[in-house]
């Protein structure tokens, strides 16, 4: 999640590393700028940031936000130090993913084109 929307969401501040996560796709959403991840056959890797120790509060705003089309699953994630470590994601619920375009999500697209109308019209929804 981007800091910039990460941020307008929790409350906390939280140890963060990058991190990569395999067996997942980010995938555009259709009709938007915003991504959905899914899960994917193949050797399809993810790069992400994982936040530690996430209090209560928080996750339960996180699971707001992300809402009823996604599921919170356990994952393993490789950091950016190479350990592999258990966390959580948000994945597209299987009988949501009718609402995930085939098209490749695209972090440069977004910071350019997407990020403040994604902040304008969801984050403050929130």
């Amino acid at each position: 999640m981007y800091f910039a929307v990460w941020s307008k969401i929790v409350g906390g501040r939280y140890q963060k590393c990058n991190g990569k996560l395999q067996g997942y796709a980010r995938r555009r959403m259709h009709g938007s700028m915003y991504p959905g991840l899914v899960r994917a056959e193949g050797d399809v890797v993810v790069d992400g940031v994982v936040y530690f120790d996430i209090n209560r509060v928080d996750i339960k705003k996180l699971d707001g936000f992300e809402g009823e089309c996604y599921e919170r699953v356990s994952a393993c994630i490789r950091t950016e130090d190479c350990k592999y470590i258990s966390c959580e994601v948000y994945v597209i619920k299987d009988k949501y993913t009718g609402l995930v375009s085939s098209e490749e999500w695209l972090p440069e697209l977004f910071a350019r084109k997407g990020i403040k109308e994604f902040l304008k019209n969801w984050v403050e929804l929130c």
